[in-house]
């Protein structure tokens, strides 16, 4: 079990890294796009609310997915404090494990 937990923690160790190396700043580049692109159509274009309403969902879009990646990488936090968990849980007595029914 413990194996399962340090590998499930190296592979949310990468995971982390690769997002803030890669995916946060292409997210970034891509809504700081569709950001821009909205208000030059709103500048340039007031009329062309089929083109403002397509870019606005598309921004939301890429807000959307960046959140559930961000969860899901996160998620790499919860096997770190169940693996110290389950060290101090190792560390204790037999009776003290017992007495807490672990």
């Amino acid at each position: 079990m413990n194996e399962a937990l340090h590998e499930a923690t190296l592979i949310a160790d990468s995971a982390e890294r690769a997002l803030e190396e890669h995916l946060r700043p292409a997210f970034d580049a891509v809504t700081d796009l569709y950001a821009q692109r909205l208000k030059d159509v709103a500048v340039q274009e007031p009329w062309a609310a089929d083109k403002l309403r397509a870019l606005a969902l598309a921004q939301q879009i890429a807000e959307a997915v960046r959140g559930q990646i961000e969860a899901k990488v996160t998620g790499g936090d919860v096997a770190e404090h169940e693996m110290k968990r389950l060290r101090k849980i190792e560390s204790m007595s037999p009776e003290r494990r017992r007495i807490l029914g672990l």
